[in-house]
């Protein structure tokens, strides 16, 4: 993931990904900003998937990542400890 999140460099995953049923696993380990509409479409994206049956997981959410997700409220809804 890049280290500055937003709308325009959200991670994407390819429909033969998605469609082959593996866990998404999302390396966060770099950001170090992250703006709310990109927590938003990820809110999304862990909703929509859960939906579908996939498993999303972190690989090392970085502290900026779990800071801003815990100020606006989404750790739950991105899986995040609350840590």
């Amino acid at each position: 993931m890049p280290q500055d999140m937003g709308t325009t460099n959200v991670p994407t995953q390819s429909p033969a990904d998605l469609q082959a049923r593996q866990p998404v696993v999302l390396d966060a380990t770099h950001i170090e900003r992250v703006d709310t509409a990109a927590l938003q479409i990820l809110c999304a994206f862990f909703r929509d998937a859960e939906v579908n049956g996939l498993v999303v997981q972190w690989q090392h959410p970085s502290p900026a990542l779990q800071n801003a997700a815990r100020l606006l409220n989404v750790s739950t809804c991105l899986a995040l400890s609350a840590g």
